[in-house]
């Protein structure tokens, strides 16, 4: 008698030892799919047969624009933008530059970023960027239409009108190319704007008439 309880306690433990286990598994593949769904809707999106990080984020126009993670090819026909990317440290990222942008900068005289006599969607199809920064007035270009038909990524910057403007430009050319600015606001684009030195030499520069 004695043993026919202990092997039926025995047998209700185990039962319930295999429940348990069963229940923390299932929990834990659950919090695996979970994590990984969202991982997929909020970072990223399956491109040309593998996994690519982007972020959405409104342009200086307002328009929703997929800004890759890895964005290391900008071709730039804004002299402003230029002399930012310059002061921030992230010449390096410019594939390009317009007619106008190696005048306000000797950086951009480098040999390595190549200088475009003006706006060809052949030239730029070939030069394969990541992102292509215009002015406002470029956007009904057809040569800029050619390019958005054939999906290239492309942001205008309107003109700035005061100070707050160009904090703007500095913060938005930043979270193009620089993460941290892009998650928390703190990063390059926010030491250029804090310091009122430099930020009234690019005015100076690049922005003339705003005071």
């Amino acid at each position: 008698m004695k043993k026919t309880i202990i092997l039926i306690i025995i047998f209700i433990l185990i039962i319930i030892m295999i429940s348990g286990c069963n229940n923390k598994n299932s929990s834990r593949i659950d919090t695996l799919i979970n994590t990984h769904e969202n991982t997929l809707n909020s970072e990223s999106t399956i491109s040309d047969g593998g996994a690519s990080s982007f972020l959405m984020m409104p342009d200086r126009e307002g328009i929703p624009l997929r800004v890759d993670i890895a964005t290391e090819r900008i071709i730039c026909f804004v002299p402003s933008a230029t002399k930012i990317y310059t002061m921030i440290g992230m010449s390096d990222k410019l594939l390009a530059i317009g007619p106008d942008c190696d005048d306000v900068d000797s950086a951009m005289q480098n040999e390595r970023i190549i200088k475009l006599d003006s706006v060809s969607s052949v030239q730029i199809i070939e030069l394969n960027p990541d992102l292509i920064i215009i002015s406002s007035d470029m956007s009904n270009y057809s040569e800029i239409n050619i390019l958005r038909d054939k999906s290239y990524r492309i942001s205008a910057i309107p003109p700035a009108e005061t100070v707050d403007d160009v904090k703007k430009d500095v913060m938005f050319l930043s979270c193009l190319v620089w993460i941290n600015d892009r998650i928390t606001g703190i990063g390059l684009g926010n030491e250029l704007v804090k310091n009122e030195v430099l930020l009234n030499e690019l005015i100076d520069e690049v922005y003339p008439g705003i005071r």
